[in-house]
């Protein structure tokens, strides 16, 4: 099965040689889907590599492959859901606080996205949050989804959502739910796409460092215990 897509650039033989080392089976399937929906042959070898499929190429005779076991490669549609696409139409314009009670930037190495965090506590709870979004569209749902709710909510409950988003994502247990928060779910099929994890906990990230600079602020002594430790 020759796909003129996938082939410009790469050679059609490269991707029928592809097919062919890959077998039939559920692999198999999945790159014809691929071909079907036009994904270049570089996306389809960064899924794979992504869920953990080595690749090596041996001269000109291209491409090696080791199928690794129960490997699959989820639809891309899956991902950019219309529910994570609209989150991400909804993020807020940015803007900073000027006295915050602290501040955070977190960065992805992988993709670039950036998002930097402004807060403020009252009584343990969120008072003032404003926040700058330069993110691929996963760090901006997941940060629209944070900026709605996060008002008035408190440390605690905050820093075990980050805790239970990053479990979710690495697979150790499912998302549980928290009052207020159920446009988390929205972003549960991130969980199968590990490239992405890093920019869509971005502003979990920062909001956390937040807090944590927060209660070092209040707590001098057990910080510099921390240290002397």
């Amino acid at each position: 099965m020759t796909n003129p897509g996938l082939g410009q650039g790469f050679g059609a033989d490269l991707f029928d040689q592809l097919l062919e080392l890959i077998g039939h089976g559920g692999g198999h399937f999945r790159l014809q889907q691929a071909a079907q929906q036009n994904m270049p042959l570089f996306q389809i070898m960064f899924l794979f590599i992504a869920h953990k499929t080595v690749f090596s190429i041996e001269g000109p005779a291209g491409l090696l492959v080791k199928w690794g076991k129960n490997c699959y490669i989820p639809s891309m549609d899956d991902l950019y859901s219309n529910d994570l696409l609209a989150e991400a139409g909804a993020l807020p314009e940015a803007r900073r606080l000027q006295a915050a009670m602290a501040s955070a930037r977190k960065v992805s190495r992988v993709c670039g996205s950036e998002i930097s965090v402004d807060l403020s506590l009252e009584k343990g709870r969120v008072s003032e949050f404003a926040m700058r979004v330069k993110a691929c569209a996963l760090g901006q749902a997941s940060a629209a989804i944070v900026s709605r709710h996060i008002k008035g909510e408190s440390a605690k409950i905050l820093r075990e959502i980050r805790d239970a988003m990053w479990a979710m994502l690495k697979g150790e247990r499912d998302l549980p739910d928290f009052p207020g928060w159920d446009d988390l779910q929205k972003l549960v099929p991130i969980k199968s796409y590990p490239a992405r994890h890093v920019s869509t906990m971005l502003i979990f990230d920062a909001v956390v460092d937040c807090l944590d600079q927060i209660e070092a602020e209040k707590n001098p002594k057990q910080q510099k215990c921390n240290h002397d430790e």
